[in-house]
């Protein structure tokens, strides 16, 4: 677990209110690929915590992996032992003819007064 994700939890988190398909973490990550598909940086802007220090998250994302109409190859959930706390590799294939590169991505998610939320500190 990173200092910020542990700060964040700690702080409890603050503004932001609830938000579509944020109380289940598959659901944070379906809509973070979603997201990425439509290179929509404000949409992976609004599944960031709002107290997290993290300005160019989803325009770094949106950078590298937007616009290939990636799917989920594989998505693998782990506990890092704190509760409300997870991390998520993502094995994304792309859906674009004749790219057979599998792109990895990763993701901290925390639980933040009952909503899950992307926290900075997974590996991109």
């Amino acid at each position: 677990m990173t200092l910020a994700a542990a700060a964040l939890l700690a702080a409890g988190g603050c503004g932001g209110g609830p938000r579509p398909d944020d109380n289940d973490p598959w659901d944070v990550v379906t809509s973070y690929i979603d997201a990425v598909n439509a290179r929509d940086v404000d949409a992976i802007d609004d599944m960031v915590a709002p107290d997290a220090d993290a300005p160019t998250l989803a325009a770094d994302r949106v950078e590298r992996l937007g616009g290939r109409s990636l799917s989920y190859e594989s998505l693998q959930f782990h506990s890092v032992g704190v509760a409300g706390l997870t991390t998520v590799d993502l094995d994304l294939r792309s859906g674009d003819a004749g790219d057979t590169t599998v792109y990895k991505d990763s993701l901290s998610l925390a639980r933040l007064d009952g909503h899950w939320y992307i926290v900075p500190g997974a590996k991109s």
